[in-house]
């Protein structure tokens, strides 16, 4: 077996945002700017008007703050108490936690389960994106999957959240850097800032328009290069850019690739025929959990559910080199790279 953890689209995304033509930010115009490593990515800052290293503090402090009690990686989290007390009693969190684990279950029962916030057990059991990555026997996953249900999550009064299940695990991964990316940019309108650009692990948000008064251009990675190129480009203003893709983490045994993106159905990685999906909306916390979700769903699927709700929109690509636009965003798109056709 050979592991491979790639978290490439930090770097990809903050390449193109700052490269594509029309869309180049020069020093000289951010006025403040932070990189630093929370919720197990890395988070690009960037202020072009009204910051200070007092406000990038705010903020830093803030994603720390999300990460020490969402994150199953800290120990002492909420998130964890939550877990280690399943089956046995309820436990009482802060208002972010409840708030986003209630959002969880909203996007959990919109999409059927195809994003399920108790996916804990099956991401614990594949270990991608570490040196233990492996295929699970049946039984282990067997057992993992049956733990897998989102309507086992209840949520009582006072903020007392209570999985029903021992064993069961909630795991906020898929939408917790989405609803820090809300926060720190509502942190930065609250301060007088009207133009800024944050990047949390692939989550782009923008605020206001560039300096120079025009839409941020932001480039969609090709998911099937390894030279951080891009096939296309959306414009956006107060709005956030979020990507799901087989290319992100992902390990290699006996020569097949397994990917961490997985089918609530069978437990495994999803196999579509999908590089990539691209959520658009105004609401990082929104795309974050749709983008699992619409990965999930396939190309069709996932369409027709963006089509019904209003202010998101998404843009697919497949092996075949096809791309599907929903039709908000047909107009907001830019191919690039001819290679890739637009076919709906």
């Amino acid at each position: 077996m050979k592991p491979n953890a790639i978290y490439r689209s930090v770097v990809i995304l903050l390449v193109m945002i700052f490269s594509i033509s029309g869309c180049k930010t020069h020093p000289e115009e951010i006025t403040f700017s932070r990189t630093s490593f929370v919720l197990g990515t890395v988070v690009d800052v960037n202020l072009f008007d009204h910051g200070s290293d007092e406000l990038l503090d705010t903020m830093e402090a803030r994603l720390q703050e999300i990460e020490n009690t969402m994150s199953v990686n800290v120990p002492s989290s909420e998130v964890n108490l939550i877990n280690d007390n399943a089956g046995i009693k309820s436990v009482q969190v802060s208002d972010d936690t409840y708030n986003v684990i209630k959002k969880s279950i909203e996007y959990s029962v919109l999409s059927h389960g195809a994003f399920d916030v108790t996916f804990g057990p099956i991401v614990n059991l594949w270990q991608i994106g570490t040196d233990q990555a492996a295929v699970p026997d049946d039984q282990s996953l067997a057992e993992a999957l049956a733990l897998v249900d989102y309507n086992n999550i209840e949520l009582l009064d006072d903020n007392y959240v209570y999985l029903t299940e021992q064993d069961m695990r909630i795991d906020l991964g898929g939408i917790a850097k989405g609803f820090a990316a809300d926060e720190i940019i509502e942190i930065a309108k609250k301060a007088g800032v009207e133009s800024a650009l944050v990047n949390l692990g692939g989550n782009v948000k923008t605020l206001g328009l560039k300096v120079d008064g025009k839409p941020f251009n932001v480039g969609i990675q090709n998911p099937f290069d390894m030279r951080n190129a891009y096939l296309g480009i959306v414009s956006v203003s107060d709005q956030t850019v979020v990507t799901s893709g087989d290319y992100e983490r992902y390990f290699t045994e006996d020569g097949v690739r397994y990917h961490h993106i997985f089918d609530y159905r069978t437990g495994y990685p999803v196999v579509n025929g999908l590089g990539s999906v691209t959520l658009i909306s105004s609401e990082a916390i929104d795309a974050d959990a749709l983008s699992t979700a619409l990965y999930v769903l396939g190309a069709d699927e996932g369409t027709r559910l963006i089509e019904t709700l209003d202010g998101i929109e998404c843009l697919y690509v497949t092996y075949d080199n096809e791309i599907y636009v929903s039709s908000g965003l047909k107009s907001n798109f830019t191919i690039t790279d001819r290679t890739f056709s637009v076919v709906n």
